[in-house]
This record gives C-alpha cells, sequence and structure tokens, in this order.
C-alpha cells in the first residue's frame, strides 16, 4: 500500500503541477513586467498541495483499493480525523478545555490506538478478502471509540470546529487589515521612474505612522499627525486626480521641496531656494532595464535605457540618481520650469522658478528623463502621502528568466536587493 499510496500522490502532484503551470502561463507571460511573482508562487503551491492531496485520495479510493473501496474510504476518513484531532488535543490541552484530566487520558489513548490500527492496516494493504474484513472491523471499532472520547472530552471535530474557524480566521484577517491600513503597507515598483534607487519589481514596506495616523478614506489626511515630511525624504502617497494617468494610486517619488520653498531645474541641477542641490560624483555612462508598455499597464517590453549616472546631496544626505545622456527636446527634462508651461496646481510661477504653495509639497523622481512627477503635473498635495518606505523585502527581475520551459517561466529574483534599506 505505501508504494501505491506514492504512485497516487505522484500521478497527482504531476497532473495538480501540469495545471497550475498551464494557468500560470496565462497569468505570468514570459518577459512582462513579473507583477505579484510573490503572491503567485505562494497560490500555486498551495494549488498543487490541494490538489495532489485530494486528487490522490481519489485515485487511492478508485483505482488503488486493493479491491475494498469501503477500506478505502474508512482509511482516508481515519486518517483525516487522526490529524486533525491531533492538532486540537494539543490546543485545548494548552488552554484547559478538557473536562477531567482522566477524558484527556482516554482520549490521547484512543487517538493512539487509532494510529495503531491505521499502521497495521497499512502494512498488511495486500490481504485476502477475510483479512480485509477484519481489518475494517478493527478500523470501525477504534475510529468509533476515537470520536465517543471526542465527544466525551469535548474536542470539537472539523465539522463541528468550522465556526471556531471561521471566527479566529476573521480575527486574523481583521488584525492584518488594521495592521495594513495603520502601521506596515506593502508596495511594488511597476516602473523606471525611480531607478537606480528602486529598480522596477522591488516589494516595499512602507511605514505609514512615519507622518501619522492614516485616514483610511484617500486623499482625507491624517486623523493625527506628528511629522512632516522633509527635503530628501521618500514618501509613498495617493496620486492626485490631475495625473495623466493611474490617478488615484500607491506612487512614490523623492519630496525636493516644502511649502514655501522655491525650486527650478536648471541644467539638470536642482535649485531650492536659489541653494542648490550638487552633483558631488562624476556623471558616467549607465543603463538599465527599462519596461516599455502598450495595450495596458502589465504588457510591453523590455528595452535599454542609456542614461548617466551621478549623485545628488540633499543637505547631508546622498543618492544616485539618472540623468538624460544628451539634450532632450521634451519640456521640463533637464530645465523647469520652462516658457509657456501651463499653470500648475499647488505651485505659484513666475517664468523663473515656482514657489510651492501651502499644504503641498514638490516631488520627483531619481530617473530624471523617466519620471512623470510635480514638474509634469504640479505639487502634491499633503493630505495625499501614505508613510515613507522602509526597505526593499523582494525583487523580481521581470527582464531575466530564473527558469524557463515551453510557456512557463519564473522571473529572475534579485537576492542581492532583499533587506535593502531606503533612503
Amino acid at each position: 500500500m505505501k508504494r501505491k499510496i506514492g504512485l497516487a500522490e505522484l500521478i497527482a502532484f504531476v497532473v495538480s503541477t501540469l495545471g497550475v503551470a498551464f494557468v500560470w502561463s496565462l497569468v505570468f507571460v514570459p518577459g512582462q513586467l513579473g507583477a505579484n511573482v510573490p503572491l503567485g508562487i505562494a497560490v500555486a503551491l498551495f494549488l498543487i498541495y490541494q490538489g495532489t492531496t485530494h486528487i490522490a485520495r481519489w485515485l487511492v479510493e478508485k483505482f488503488f483499493n486493493a479491491g475494498s473501496e469501503e477500506r478505502a474510504l474508512l482509511l482516508h476518513s481515519a486518517q483525516a480525523f487522526l490529524r486533525v484531532h491531533r492538532k486540537d488535543l494539543v490546543k485545548f490541552k494548552k488552554k484547559a478545555k478538557l473536562n477531567t484530566p482522566v477524558d484527556y487520558q482516554k482520549y490521547e489513548g484512543a487517538l493512539t490506538d487509532l494510529r495503531k490500527v491505521i499502521e497495521g492496516v497499512l502494512k498488511h494493504w495486500k490481504a485476502s478478502p477475510k483479512k480485509v474484513a477484519e481489518q475494517i472491523e478493527h478500523m470501525n471499532t477504534a475510529f468509533t471509540r476515537a470520536k465517543s472520547c471526542a465527544e466525551t472530552a469535548k474536542i470539537q471535530s472539523k465539522k463541528l470546529s468550522l465556526f471556531d474557524n471561521v471566527t479566529s480566521l476573521v480575527t486574523i484577517l481583521a488584525v492584518a487589515l488594521l495592521i495594513r491600513t495603520f502601521v506596515i503597507g506593502a508596495f511594488q515598483i511597476p516602473s523606471s521612474s525611480m531607478v537606480p534607487s528602486l529598480q522596477i519589481g522591488d516589494h516595499l514596506f512602507v511605514n505609514k505612522l512615519a507622518f501619522g495616523i492614516v485616514n483610511p478614506f484617500p486623499g482625507k489626511g491624517f486623523w493625527l499627525q506628528w511629522a512632516e515630511p522633509k527635503p530628501g525624504d521618500v514618501v509613498v502617497f495617493d496620486s492626485p486626480s490631475y495625473v495623466s494617468v493611474h490617478a488615484n494610486q500607491p506612487w512614490v517619488k523623492r519630496a525636493i521641496a516644502i511649502e514655501g520653498q522655491r525650486v527650478r531645474l536648471q541644467n539638470d541641477v536642482l535649485y531650492v531656494d536659489d541653494q542648490p542641490y550638487p552633483h558631488v560624483a562624476e556623471a558616467k555612462a549607465d543603463v538599465y532595464n527599462n519596461f516599455e508598455t502598450y495595450g495596458g499597464e502589465l504588457q510591453g517590453h523590455w528595452v535599454k535605457q542609456p542614461v548617466l549616472r551621478t549623485t545628488e546631496q540633499i543637505g547631508a544626505r546622498t543618492h544616485e540618481i539618472y540623468i538624460p545622456d544628451s539634450p532632450t527636446f521634451y519640456p521640463g527634462l533637464s530645465n523647469w520650469p520652462y516658457f509657456g508651461m501651463k499653470k500648475l496646481p499647488g505651485l505659484a510661477c513666475d517664468g523663473r522658478e515656482c514657489t510651492v504653495e501651502a499644504g503641498y509639497i514638490f516631488v520627483v523622481g531619481d530617473n530624471r528623463g523617466g519620471s512623470g512627477d510635480s514638474r509634469m503635473w504640479g505639487a502634491l498635495e499633503k493630505k495625499r502621502l501614505l508613510g515613507k518606505p522602509i526597505f526593499v523585502w523582494m525583487s523580481v527581475d521581470g527582464a531575466e528568466n530564473f527558469f524557463k520551459v515551453g510557456p512557463v517561466a519564473v522571473p529572475k529574483f534579485r537576492l542581492d536587493r532583499m533587506f535593502v534599506p531606503i533612503h
């Protein structure tokens, strides 16, 4: 029986894996952005496990039952009961919910006897019809006794514990939702606007208490605020309605100027209140992978984008930035404000520079030639702030594959970026 159960499980595993692989190939197309791959892997493993378990049981009952479907069904029911109630026994023992120590000892003994009977059946799976009938009788006796002891000891069965399980699940989900809403959030980088500091496919943890207790309704500010963003801070926010695309979605940029400050960009150098944020390292040629979309935000292709890499200093802090590697005709990338620029929300401009109005901050991406930010759509309302990113916990490189078999591909993971702090 052990060999045949192993064969059934092997067949079930192959069938489940092929099914999940087919769905994976439809959802995660090779060479695309690689969004939500960590979640996809977790779901795939769960589905393979569940599929293997249920398909293997069906195979054993229908094709590997050694001539007795009744025995196979009873065996699986007894095994399922044993798994659930051994866990419940430990849990209830810790919580002291048993009626008496005697009940506990009887129940533990009944589970032990049931386990031994199951082991005996598995050991002598190939047996004569007479022996099979005896095995069924022994299992029924041990199973009935175990269920009786469970009732006496008030250990709930899997069916009876459904309410407790649902209640526990709801509690866990509620706590997780509260933590995600007010304490720690998760964010994924879908574009190249913050390279080289943040790469496409980086998964971040965000401190939502960095500035205060966030109102869970987008754009409503804070229930209680105790800090303000400073120039140089990397911030996560709900994009305002006046951005060109992807409004009211979480974005990440770097704060450059706060309310009341004057800002301009001259030959790729930012000036705030006439003081430059200097480039303290020689600009060197570099190349990064950029995901150019078409037909949808997750559909597109990867291209090599040449840039110049340098280091910018804001106060005492430094960070690397990308600037265009050649003069650009797109207004605002290297020099801003520019002639003929329209009025932008949150900014009062005089043609030479712009002043950030009260209640706003000026934000830009570290990829100065490839970021849609305050230069294009205006200043950011402070009430739309969500927090500050803490570190990268996972990074997926959709441009390269970890492995690929036919249409099924798993993108490469950047292990060197795991737990990289963000500053």
